[in-house]
């Protein structure tokens, strides 16, 4: 069952290298894409959900410094 706004895991996440060939690959095989807006100048993020409603996130950093990795104060506009 998908994620509902209730207590627990959100989603699955791992880090790609190449986050735009992951997702050609995702839906050329025919994940549902469910990306919100996002434009973080070090990350790129991708969703998809699988047959069963999860949520799978792949990132991919586009800076060394995890203080720029990891910045959510930063808006994605």
């Amino acid at each position: 069952m998908s994620y509902q706004g209730q207590p627990g895991v959100n989603h699955l996440a791992y880090e790609v290298d190449d986050v735009e060939a992951l997702y050609e690959r995702m839906s050329s095989a025919g994940y549902k894409d469910s990306t919100p807006h996002n434009a973080h100048p070090y990350r790129k993020r991708r969703y998809f959900y699988d047959p069963e409603g999860n949520d799978w996130e792949f990132v991919q950093y586009l800076s060394e410094n995890p203080t720029e990795r990891n910045d959510y104060k930063l808006p994605d506009v």
